[in-house]
């Protein structure tokens, strides 16, 4: 007993300096807890900062068995550091009977990869569960790719026992997703995104996720936004990442539009499936890429050969330089982009075997070539072209204010 109350008044006494920092022991009770922070022989610290009033804040622990945290709470600015998570927050509390933790205000989390900010957290230590609340704002770095997501109400990522991560996002009025290459960044929270490009073929282009470059086939500077479809469907978007943080499934489901610099895609559900080298787009899809505008019921994209299958009730326009062709009453349409960056097409089947065909050409208006005014020499000995000269030369004057003086024409030789 004596030896437990020694090791409170330690405790204490380094509390009263505003700072706690403690390393990771084999105790069973203290390890439990530091598993969910730090690893064996890391250490986390744990302190109260001031206010910009001045003030201090309090901050209280509560001592377990074999030093191990039993409960800690704190109120002002609060800071949690450890190799694997940093926290910081205007009020903080864990409760080890429970092994969860939650902090309110001002949040600023950082954790493996992972950097968010919100008014709400809640922490389970137990499974490794973060649900994120009160606007909160993600960004995820991979060795390939940056992410940004923004906009929805919940944000949850659980990490899985395998290093994996799931991730959940859900509610609000449009959740973005933003997926650019290292060395670039997301567009900020707040700032307006710019105008999408016209979609360009790009062959060259390599990445996280496809052999067609880019995020998900998608190309580069992919942004993906979901919209409420109904009261019955808010906006949802579920993502997988592998132990090294490249995402490995993604799900999107409300009215989802992708924008990126290689396609448009408009949808009202989005799947892509790494394992499967597979993008799959269902109900009321638009697709615009090159010079193919298309609607359809379903598109399923084959990521490493790049090809791109329509159908349920498809229809095409292909706009070309001198027209544009109309393709509908088919049962599918198969787009393959070449290695040389251009796109082979193909209409299948329909009612009677022969998808509908129809083109309209581009009315060309002829452009009119200005006449040339014939030059016309004058005799000055010649009382007409004399006659002709004054009426020339008299707006000319006039122009120049002159007093109704008659012009004088050039005398011909005495």
């Amino acid at each position: 007993m004596m030896k437990r109350r020694a090791i409170r008044l330690m405790l204490a006494a380094t509390l009263a300096v505003g700072s706690l920092s403690l390393a990771a022991t084999p105790a069973a009770a203290q390890q439990n807890f530091l598993n969910s922070f730090v690893n064996p022989g890391e250490s986390m610290s744990l302190r109260r900062e001031r206010l910009p009033d001045g003030t201090v804040g309090t901050l209280n622990t509560v001592a377990g068995e074999n030093c191990g945290f039993q409960r800690f709470e704190g109120e002002g600015i609060i800071v949690l550091e450890s190799p694997r998570l940093n926290l910081r927050c205007n009020k903080l509390l864990y409760d080890g009977t429970t092994g969860i933790l939650t902090a309110t205000g001002n949040i600023d989390l950082k954790k493996e990869g992972v950097s968010a900010t919100c008014q709400d957290l809640y922490y389970n230590t137990a499974n490794s569960e973060i649900v994120l609340k009160g606007e909160p704002i993600v960004r995820q770095s991979t060795e390939a790719n940056n992410a940004l997501f923004q906009g929805m109400d919940v944000f949850t990522i659980t990490q899985l026992e395998n290093g994996s991560s799931e991730i959940k996002m859900t509610g609000g009025d449009q959740i973005d997703c933003q997926v650019v290459p290292v060395g670039q960044e997301p567009i900020k929270p707040g700032e307006t995104r710019t105008p999408a490009p016209t979609p360009t073929p790009n062959p060259a282009a390599s990445g996280e996720g496809a052999s067609g470059g880019g995020f998900a086939g998608l190309g580069n500077n992919v942004s993906i936004t979901t919209k409420e479809k109904d009261a019955k469907t808010p906006p949802s978007v579920n993502v997988t990442t592998d132990p090294a943080g490249a995402f490995s499934t993604l799900t999107a489901l409300g009215f989802v539009e992708v924008v990126s610099d290689t396609m448009n895609l408009r949808a009202e559900s989005l799947d892509y499936d790494k394992s499967k080298d597979l993008l799959e787009a269902l109900y009321n899809v638009y697709i615009h890429q090159q010079e193919i505008e298309a609607t359809a019921g379903r598109m399923e994209y084959l990521l490493a050969s790049q090809k791109i299958t329509l159908t349920i009730n498809p229809e095409v326009k292909q706009i070309k330089p001198d027209g544009i062709l109309n393709i509908s009453q088919m049962d599918q349409f198969v787009m393959v982009k070449n290695a040389d960056g251009t796109t082979t097409t193909q209409a299948i089947g329909g009612p009677d075997g022969a998808p509908k065909y129809e083109y309209t050409a581009v009315a060309v208006t002829p452009t009119a070539t200005p006449k040339p005014t014939d030059s016309v020499e004058l005799d000055p000995n010649d009382p007409a072209a004399i006659e002709q000269i004054t009426r020339i030369e008299k707006p000319k004057d006039d122009k120049k204010g002159g007093s109704g003086a008659k012009p004088r024409a050039t005398p011909g030789p005495r």
